[in-house]
């Protein structure tokens, strides 16, 4: 009898846990704010703009003393390494800058809910930024 009730108490242990884990691929869609004062979109087509977050500010350094950016649209994607989530995000702009201007940048990211998440923290970078849904 002691080993069915403990049986029965770590299954629902393991999914309380497991309830708690949002796919981030289809949590991340949608509208954010940024705890750094900014905001960030991510389209369900993989596409994405960010406005006055420096977490997600992209630019190429400067030209002739001139800054090259911030470019504020990106393609995105979350990629699973086995045992986390990683936000990739790719950043290209030719159209308005004299010479091409591309780069990408990679941090962990996960959900504790529909509405709240954050990106960043690794162990290697400690920088991060929490997500709050518009």
């Amino acid at each position: 009898m002691k080993t069915l009730k403990l049986s029965m108490f770590i299954a629902l242990v393991a999914i309380t846990f497991s309830a708690c884990k949002k796919d981030a691929t289809e949590t991340i869609v949608g509208s954010w704010n940024t705890d750094d004062g900014g905001s960030i979109t991510f389209n369900a087509d993989g596409t994405g703009t960010t406005q006055d977050s420096e977490f997600f500010e992209f630019d190429c350094g400067t030209l002739n003393g001139n800054r090259i950016g911030p470019i504020p649209s990106f393609s995105w994607e979350v990629r699973n390494n086995g045992t986390n989530d990683n936000l990739f995000m790719a950043f290209e702009d030719s159209t308005s800058f004299v010479s091409p201007c591309s780069g990408n940048m990679e941090f962990p990211v996960k959900f504790t809910s529909k509405n709240k998440g954050q990106v960043g923290n690794d162990i290697l970078i400690d920088i991060s930024v929490d997500l709050t849904r518009k």
